[in-house]
């Protein structure tokens, strides 16, 4: 009998020693995260006085991985960026029109507008245009199209992620909850006729062999300077049959970024002929630059 009450009582001080032990790790986490707020707070209104001064006031989607960015840095890709304008502005290039194709909310596309006397920036999610509409509206050179570049014109079904706008696929029926118009930019600029192109920057989500051989005509035109993403390491195919696209359009050098995580120098793309890619390690990049010469 006194074993069954040793027994009851020891089981009722373990049952109460772990509800003690839950109710002192909930407090503790709830601890830590007014801790981490506060931490987060202070380190994004910091964030926000460094960046109101060099970078406009852009209108984004909460939670979006890109607006995510923009609160951190004050611009999306902000290294490839300032390394990109120290590229352009080291050579005599052309500054006349920049073609933004993948768009987005406008990140980019005000970018560039500093550099070029016209920017036109492409984005096929209609939601997304909206707001790249809205943010083209604080500088007076850049044009919002709702429409992604491919060869051929026609709509195609498309899947968005809610917190990775900029990712969105194109798919099936099915699977897709949005739909995008798509149209070639040689057939788009019939009616467009801007100025000489001197630079086109492409993020198409993996369709860019697609976007790049609608617009041959123009390439072998205007013969602009290219900034593509270039997914080497998750489509190396798809990579390669850009490479020998580009080759045949007469683009004859590669400038690989070369970020500089630990060093004070700062980042810079390295020039090295298409025909050599290959010898440089597989990755997926976020920006490659092409040229003639």
């Amino acid at each position: 009998m006194l074993s069954s009450i040793l027994h009851y009582d020891k089981r009722k001080v373990d049952i109460e020693l772990a509800a003690t032990c839950v109710y002192s790790a909930k407090t503790m986490n709830s601890n830590m995260n007014i801790i981490l707020r506060q931490i987060l707070k202070f380190g994004l209104e910091r964030a926000a006085k460094k960046s109101i001064h060099n970078h406009p006031q852009v209108v984004c989607f909460a939670h979006d991985s890109i607006s995510r960015k923009i609160m951190i840095d004050g611009l999306h890709e902000k290294n490839e960026l300032l390394a990109l304008k120290s590229f352009l502005l080291s050579e005599p290039y052309g500054r006349d029109t920049c073609l933004d194709v993948g768009g987005n909310i406008g990140n980019h596309a005000l970018f560039f507008s500093s550099l070029f006397e016209e920017v036109i920036s492409f984005e096929p999610n209609p939601k997304i245009c909206q707001l790249l509409a809205i943010n083209a509206g604080l500088t007076s050179n850049v044009t919002a199209v709702n429409i992604g570049l491919s060869d051929e014109t026609g709509d195609i079904p498309a899947k968005v992620d809610n917190l990775n706008f900029g990712g969105a696929r194109l798919t099936s029926e099915d699977n897709a909850n949005e739909k995008f118009s798509l149209m070639a930019l040689d057939e788009y600029l019939l009616s467009a006729a801007p100025k000489p192109i001197s630079f086109i920057k492409m993020a198409a989500g993996g369709y860019e062999l697609k976007a790049l051989e609608g617009a041959s005509e123009t390439l072998q035109r205007h013969q602009p300077i290219l900034a593509l993403e270039l997914h080497v390491k998750r489509d190396r195919s798809k990579a390669s049959s850009i490479l020998t696209f580009l080759l045949s359009q007469g683009y004859g050098y590669a400038h690989i970024f070369k970020p500089k995580f630990f060093s004070l120098n700062k980042p810079k793309f390295v020039k090295v002929p298409i025909s050599e890619f290959h010898d440089y390690p597989i990755k997926n990049h976020k920006i490659v630059v092409f040229t003639f010469d």
